[in-house]
């Protein structure tokens, strides 16, 4: 429906392009559009044009393409998965920006630490933020002596404090989990040995008393 641009009533300029899409898409899929649609003062509400500036025309068609499909292109999320997130920020598309950001949170590593974590930051994703947090902790000897962690530190010196202490918060919680854990199955274990029909308790030894020994 998209693609074949039947009985579009809605262009979007965008960059040297003109794209044909639909209102009531726009409107169902984004609540910045349906308010768009439904103030009759607006430009966008009488003649049906809307220019975008703050994207690219290849990051606008891919929402767009999610508005009919409810899909998202593998290879577009892998390339534009922040830009493809402000973009549904801006208008509100929540379930792209999870999608988004989940991809995000899976997809950590050395070179786009520094990106994504400022990224979290900048637009309050705690779970892109945590992710970022465990990916630190789990490669810490590597990480931190790597050139990316080096430039990262120098730039942002209080979110790296920031990012150290979290750090070693989830260690002390694993290593207390891991306690638990351990006094939880050795717990069960004695349970099991004294409840056990086969279990015999072993008798109290006694010394015997020396032949020599006589009572007063």
């Amino acid at each position: 429906m998209f693609k074949e641009g039947i009985l579009t009533d809605c262009v979007i300029e965008i960059g040297n392009e003109a794209i044909n899409t639909h209102r009531f898409i726009l409107a169902k899929n984004s609540v910045v559009f349906q308010k768009m649609f439904e103030q009759m003062g607006m430009t966008e509400a009488q003649n049906g044009k809307i220019k975008i500036v703050d994207s690219s025309p290849e990051c606008f068609k891919a929402m767009l393409e999610y508005f009919y499909s409810g899909e998202i292109d593998k290879k577009t999320i892998e390339k534009y998965s922040d830009d493809l997130f402000s973009i549904a920020h801006k208008y509100e598309v929540k379930q792209l920006m999870e999608i988004c950001e989940n991809y995000m949170a899976a997809n950590i590593d050395a070179e786009n630490f520094s990106k994504f974590y400022l990224f979290a930051q900048f637009y309050h994703l705690p779970k892109l933020a945590k992710a970022c947090i465990q990916f630190l902790s789990a490669n810490k000897q590597s990480f931190l002596v790597s050139k990316e962690w080096k430039q990262f530190k120098s730039l942002n010196k209080n979110f790296a404090f920031r990012l150290l202490e979290s750090s070693a918060l989830i260690e002390e919680r694993q290593i207390e989990r891991k306690q638990v854990v351990n006094d939880y199955v050795c717990s069960n274990c004695e349970q099991r040995c004294y409840s056990s029909p086969h279990y015999t308790p072993t008798p109290p030894r006694f010394h015997a008393c020396s032949p020599s020994y006589t009572p007063t």
